[in-house]
């Protein structure tokens, strides 16, 4: 089971720019073409001859970009007038056209990591925005082996926020790779970082604790920085438990790493940067709260070229994309409020599809709305479907949503616009349970929503947790028939009481007894809370009845298709299943790196089905599964094969390759 749902949409969520906002990234020179007036260059004043500069070096530079891969410039972008009503200065003519020309022959906008290469105008000496650019290496650290990873969005925020203020950034992806020591420091040895990030959860606090300790051994004049749910909210604890960490940074990260990148690049004072915990002098400090992001819309798109797309892609990878942040329910078991706000924050429609936009030219047709509460207002949901079914684009998206706060005409617009998957957190099915934690629905709705849903033709997910105050044997027996008898999937997670809920601030009051404080056990999977009438055997006991009916559910479905008698949908839920255990494999032990070699020279049809047979020997599955993966995966663009003296290499496909061959996987 997804571990998310208690953090979801806490990991370092962010917005986007508003749509047709272009911004122009060069050698450090960051322009936004739309939100700052005039041709205002970022940071640098409304100097026309910058201006002029600027225009004359994109009319020479044919590979200058014009936005952030997640920052679409569109074909009919036109530059704004001046905020005081003036005229576009003489170069936003050509500025206009050129974009629209750019944009309409790429179909989506270059990614922000690429840099012109043949600017002869002169254009660095103009940016003043940091005292020097800072070297910066973020790291994505694994997950545990139950869970199937999703792109990484929280980081590729950061990053786009890190680029844009001039800084050179490198992702280094260890959760679609064997996260090995040595990699991480052949990594420093290559970019030589002055600054190494990395985000984590608390299931995977001790991992990323033990990848900056071998930062910190390798290169201990670096400075390493944490962020996240987790250190937001034990950030003191979290310095003492990983003594490689010299800073944590809590909250909303965007604003924060900025500033403290441009702090660091001036040697400057910490304690003046907000919404950081940090060593000094033999003690931890700690600097006063950031307030939330108040305007979305002015972030930029993740940096999503920073990510190995390819590999997301085979694993059929779920990405999300973050439409609004804030939630006004203050689930007792949930760190959403306290770290992204009660109070809803919403990005333009506009800026929602265009990053959606952006990924389906990736091949990426099954797109997550991560927003903790994707219906919070009816309003905004019916902006952002009318905007997908404008532009028709080829993807199926999910979302999560409280059952009070749905109608049949919501789901119907949802589903037209290719909502194909709703999330209902439920949380129990025995009513008392569900008043004691302040749930606020009822039941009833629950049945009613899950019948909407199902009627308006949206599959259904309904998540329930055991082990909440009050839990007896006997409400976990109605809890497991209730979500039987909806007649649509379903899960159960296990309470985890993360830093930063109420349920662990308050578990004495609660009823609640805390086991323990081994953060990798906080995956949501294992018994780490027990209620004074239930002990672990009689949870263990309704996990067991479940995973036999799952196990049921799929070889009944895997009987099916070598029947020939499986419909549609369930030929296309039981090839996902394969190909997600398969890609995690191949990912997780970089097969394809270490046995991508098939010897002599053959047909490249011939070089493929030796390819297979070579990687079965590595893998729990059987040859024709194996066979099928990589037949799959090729015919999508996303293997490639380099001749070279000694036969046929066989690697992932680069971001680059994979944007030509943009046939969407499921």
């Amino acid at each position: 089971m997804t571990t998310h749902l208690s953090q979801r949409g806490s990991l370092a969520a962010a917005g986007r720019p508003h749509q047709g906002t272009g911004t122009i990234a060069h050698e450090g020179l960051t322009v936004d073409k739309a939100r700052v007036f005039s041709y205002t260059i970022t940071r640098l004043g409304s100097d026309q001859g910058v201006v002029a500069c600027l225009g004359a070096a994109w009319r020479r530079c044919s590979d200058f970009p014009v936005s952030g891969p997640g920052e679409p410039v569109s074909a009919q972008t036109r530059l704004r007038p001046t905020e005081g009503g003036g005229e576009d200065p003489p170069e936003a003519e050509s500025f206009a056209k050129s974009s629209a020309e750019d944009a309409k022959r790429r179909e989506m906008p270059p990614p922000a990591s690429t840099n012109c290469s043949g600017c002869r105008n002169g254009c660095s000496h103009l940016f003043k925005g940091v005292a020097r650019k800072l070297k910066i290496l973020l790291i994505i650290p694994p997950y545990p082996v139950e869970e199937y990873p999703a792109l990484a969005t929280g980081p590729m925020y950061l990053a786009a926020v890190l680029m844009r203020e001039g800084h050179d950034v490198e992702v280094l992806d260890l959760l679609v790779s064997e996260p090995t020591r040595h990699k991480v420091e052949e990594t420093l040895g290559r970019c030589s970082p002055d600054l190494v990030g990395i985000t984590c959860v608390t299931m995977t606090f001790p991992r990323a604790a033990e990848i900056l300790g071998w930062v910190k051994e390798s290169r201990p004049e670096v400075k390493t920085v944490v962020g996240g749910p987790h250190v937001s909210f034990a950030a003191e604890r979290s310095l003492q438990e990983c003594p490689a960490a010299d800073i944590v940074v809590r909250g909303e990260g965007e604003e924060t790493v900025a500033e403290l990148a441009q702090v660091l690049s001036e040697d400057g004072d910490l304690s003046q940067v907000r919404g950081l915990s940090f060593r000094r002098d033999g003690a931890i400090h700690a600097t006063q709260d950031r307030p939330l992001v108040a305007e979305l819309d002015a972030l930029p798109f993740p940096a999503w070229d920073k990510l190995p797309l390819a590999r997301y892609r085979a694993l059929r990878g779920k990405v999300g994309v973050l439409s609004s942040r804030g939630c006004p329910y203050g689930c007792i078991f949930c760190v959403g409020q306290r770290m992204v706000g009660r109070k809803g924050r919403f990005r333009s429609p506009d800026s929602v599809v265009d990053e959606m936009e952006w990924l389906a030219s990736r091949g990426f047709s099954s797109i997550g709305i991560d927003d903790d509460l994707f219906t919070l207002r009816q309003g905004h949901v019916e902006a952002v479907c009318g905007e997908i079914r404008s532009r028709h684009l080829p993807i199926t998206f999910h979302a999560f949503a409280r059952v009070d706060t749905v109608d049949p005409q919501l789901l119907k617009t949802m589903k037209d616009a290719g909502c194909a998957d709703i999330l209902y957190g439920v949380e129990s099915g025995c009513q008392e349970i569900l008043d004691r934690i302040g749930k606020r629905i009822s039941l009833e709705q629950v049945r009613r929503a899950v019948a909407m849903g199902k009627e308006a033709g949206i599959s259904i997910f309904a998540s329930f947790i055991l082990g909440l105050p009050g839990e007896t044997p006997e409400t976990l027996r109605r809890t497991a028939e209730f979500a039987r008898s909806l007649g649509c999937k379903y899960g159960f997670h296990l309470l985890s009481p993360f830093p930063g809920t109420r349920i662990r601030d308050e578990a004495q009051a609660f009823g609640i007894s805390i086991l323990t404080d081994r953060w990798d056990h906080y995956d949501a999977n294992r018994v780490v809370t027990l209620t004074p009438h239930v002990i672990p055997e009689d949870i263990q006991e309704v996990l067991d009845r479940y995973d036999r009916d799952v196990a049921t559910y799929c070889a009944l479905q895997e009987e099916h298709v070598r029947l020939g008698i499986a419909p549609e949908q369930e030929r296309h839920e039981v090839l996902t299943r394969r190909l997600k255990a398969l890609a995690w494999e191949i990912l997780r032990h970089d097969l394809l790196e270490k046995h991508g070699l098939v010897r002599g020279e053959m047909p490249r049809e011939e070089a493929l089905v030796a390819l297979g047979r070579q990687l079965s020997q590595h893998l729990p599955f059987p040859l024709h599964r194996v066979q099928e993966g990589v037949e799959i995966w090729d015919e999508e663009g996303l293997l490639r094969c380099d001749r070279t003296n000694e036969g046929s290499r066989w690697r992932w496909a680069s971001n680059e390759e994979i944007r030509v061959n943009t046939r969407p996987s499921d």
